[in-house]
């Protein structure tokens, strides 16, 4: 007797054992909008919380004006409301040295006055929603809108009015580890109360599931006709689901950026259920 009730309690130990391990939601790879300047369409689950940080280095040239931008940390905080919408909040902590050479005509004698800005830049507060998913057969589509508050941000970097920005992001499927993705959209408020219109095209692949590749051009368009056009190349690893991280380079095409550099990581923390 004690060795059937031995059995029927090892039977119904294992069927407890193997319930919990069916049910156990085992997470997709984390899926970031950071190194790229190109957004994913995708919004994280519902109720996860994912951070994006690192640093960055560019330097750029204009008509005797070099700038040189050190972003000690860029941030950006995403929390998942439904499984199609999550809440986006972004910040950069720069140090900015500006250097001006000029001269006056008819005047043989050259002047070089210098100024660092340093500080907060205007928060990012915005959303993104999940328009279609993606399969072999149609793209992933999304929508993301931000704006930039000007009180958020320190006094030598506060500008005099609200930015925002709107764009819709899309990805394609070429192969089981290769992509293609790319934004258009528009922001006012960062240029004499013009729009520019904004696009980003990138190729990206994965090697070994692990790491990741990317190719990217990018830039924007202003109603003026001008324009600026960049490229910028780099690599990911996926450490776990979860963590992932990121470096790449940068330069511009036709635009003042002389080069650019950034580091990272992306961090994704998912709710235990009870």
């Amino acid at each position: 007797m004690n060795k059937k009730l031995l059995l029927l309690f090892l039977i119904a130990i294992n069927h407890l054992i193997g319930q919990e391990k069916s049910e156990i939601k085992i997470s997709p790879p984390i899926s970031t909008d950071r190194p790229d300047n190109s957004d994913s369409p995708y919004t994280i689950e519902k109720e996860n919380f994912q951070f994006e940080t690192g640093i960055s280095y560019s330097s750029g040239n204009s008509n005797g004006l070099s700038v040189k931008t050190l972003t000690l940390n860029t941030g950006l905080f995403r929390f998942g409301v439904f499984d199609d919408f999550e809440l986006r909040l972004g910040y950069d902590l720069i140090n900015e040295k500006n250097n001006l050479k000029y001269s006056i005509p008819n005047d043989f004698k050259s002047f070089n006055t210098s100024y660092t800005s340093k500080g907060l830049n205007p928060l990012l507060l915005g959303f993104k929603f999940l328009i279609q998913n993606g399969n072999e057969k149609k793209p992933a589509i999304g929508f993301v809108s931000n704006l930039y508050l000007p009180f958020s941000a320190s006094k030598d970097l506060k500008p005099k009015s609200t930015a925002a920005d709107f764009k819709f992001a899309l990805s394609h499927s070429l192969s089981e580890t290769q992509n293609l993705s790319y934004n258009f959209g528009v922001q006012w408020g960062n240029n004499e109360y013009l729009l520019d219109y904004l696009y980003s095209i990138v190729y990206g692949t994965s090697i070994k599931d692990k790491l990741g590749l990317f190719f990217e051009l990018y830039g924007d368009i202003s109603e003026k006709g001008y324009s600026n056009n960049y490229w910028d190349s780099g690599i990911t690893y996926l450490v776990n689901n979860n963590f992932q991280l990121d470096a790449s380079i940068g330069s511009g095409i036709a635009s003042d950026q002389v080069i650019y550099l950034s580091f990272g990581f992306s961090q994704r923390f998912i709710p235990k259920k009870p």
